[in-house]
């Protein structure tokens, strides 16, 4: 909730920020939350549409794998009609 809020209340103040050259380095900053919304998102979504995963490791790298035999259908349409 109060990220929303952020938004709404400091959108007004966001052009007037465009020509501010400390506000360009902050343009990493969003390049970094959208990736943390990509992965929490890609999460989320294995998390609904397998009902099992198996953590497999590949040297410094920690991944889980979902079990294809265990994939929820009903989610799996639903998931297909929003995305269409």
């Amino acid at each position: 909730m109060p990220c929303f809020l952020f938004i709404f209340l400091g959108a007004r103040y966001v052009e007037r920020l465009r020509h501010n050259t400390h506000q360009r380095r902050a343009d990493r900053v969003t390049a970094a939350v959208v990736g943390v919304i990509a992965s929490l998102a890609l999460y989320f979504a294995q998390q609904m549409l397998f009902a099992t995963t198996e953590m497999e490791t590949y040297g410094p790298l920690h991944l889980h794998v979902p079990d294809l035999a265990s994939v929820n259908v009903l989610a799996l349409v639903i998931t297909t009609a929003a995305l269409s």
